[in-house]
């Protein structure tokens, strides 16, 4: 596996949305089928080798549960059936109610999205031998969540904003103890040998033209296992 893969299951852990490829694709084509429908915009086909980010112009069903999405232009590299299409954001997160917008990897402009907005990033990794032929990865995995307030609030609402925001980071820690392997869609067998078993949170905020933004970041230890 590697990086984009621990993006990828974070991603869905945290409740992006992912579907695959429902037959196999030659390198050249504009027309891909999928299992699930896709948004308008860019997503995430397959990952590793043949791994590319591809731009959906639209999506139509095909009949038998299954969809033909129109690429703006045509794929790099051939793609097996069955291999992950995640679109690079979801809105709503399907595991948080009050996370809007799941990102995978930093907008330029996070205020375009509907906040509150968690996006995951995956920026270190350290590797050390531990036999042999066999090493182990770990990965620090970054999702960061947002919350904008407006800044000229009248009442208790900074009050309330940040206990609020206090909560759903307690929410957010308490899903990552839940999932030892990373287990998600497009990982059944685990991304990881360890997810979660350390991780550090903090809280900032500051006050940005006329809001405030509060800003939770994660990070999250996941340890992949590999033969070298």
């Amino acid at each position: 596996m590697g990086r984009i893969d621990q993006q990828l299951a974070t991603y869905e852990f945290f409740g992006g949305y992912s579907t695959s490829l429902s037959a196999s694709e030659k390198a050249g084509v504009n027309q891909i089928t999928t299992s699930g429908a896709l948004p308008q915009g860019a997503a995430l086909l397959d990952v590793g080798t043949a791994s590319e980010v591809v731009q959906v112009v639209n999506c139509i069903p095909s009949g038998g549960g299954q969809y033909v999405s129109t690429l703006a232009s045509p794929t790099t590299y051939a793609h097996t059936s069955g291999c992950s299409v995640a679109p690079l954001s979801t809105s709503p997160s399907s595991v948080f109610p009050f996370v809007q917008t799941v990102v995978m990897g930093e907008p330029i402009t996070a205020e375009d999205y509907q906040q509150p907005l968690l996006f995951i990033l995956t920026p270190r990794s350290q590797e050390r031998r531990q036999f042999a032929q066999e090493k182990l990865i770990t990965y620090t995995i970054t999702a960061v969540l947002t919350s904008v307030v407006p800044g000229t609030p009248s009442g208790d609402i900074g009050e309330v904003a940040i206990n609020t925001f206090y909560g759903w980071m307690d929410q957010i820690a308490d899903r990552i103890r839940t999932n030892k392997i990373l287990q998600t869609a497009s990982y059944p067998q685990g991304a990881a040998i360890k997810f979660g078993e350390n991780f550090t949170v903090e809280e900032t905020h500051e006050r940005v033209e006329d809001a405030v933004w509060l800003v939770a970041r994660f990070n999250i230890e996941s340890v992949e296992q590999v033969h070298a």
